[in-house]
């Protein structure tokens, strides 16, 4: 009777220990994917924004072959001004969303 108590017991140990190494592997998978997803919403928004700079540099380039100095100083000041607003935005975006720090 007290080595059926005893195997018992070791059984319980095992099957813990089991259920414990489970969670902890679910765990790390659950942070792995939240990972990718993060570095793949990361490369999009890498890629838009190289695909933009492209364009406005297309646009300033075409702006001053064409001598158009004044067209091209309201081109890049509203632009720097979008640019400050999209950085203001996205610091209040990381500083209020806690996911955006892991």
């Amino acid at each position: 009777m007290g080595l059926m108590i005893v195997l018992l017991n070791l059984v319980a140990v095992v099957v813990v220990r089991n259920l414990y190494f489970s969670g902890l592997e679910a765990e790390r998978l659950k942070t792995t994917a939240l990972k990718y997803s993060n570095m793949v919403e990361q490369n999009q928004i890498y890629r838009q924004h190289h695909h933009d700079i492209k364009n406005h540099l297309t646009v300033v380039l075409g702006l001053l072959t064409l001598g158009k100095n004044v067209e091209l100083k309201e081109y890049l000041d509203s632009y720097l001004i979008y640019l400050l607003v999209s950085i203001a935005w996205n610091l209040r975006y990381s500083l209020d969303n806690p996911y955006a720090h892991s």
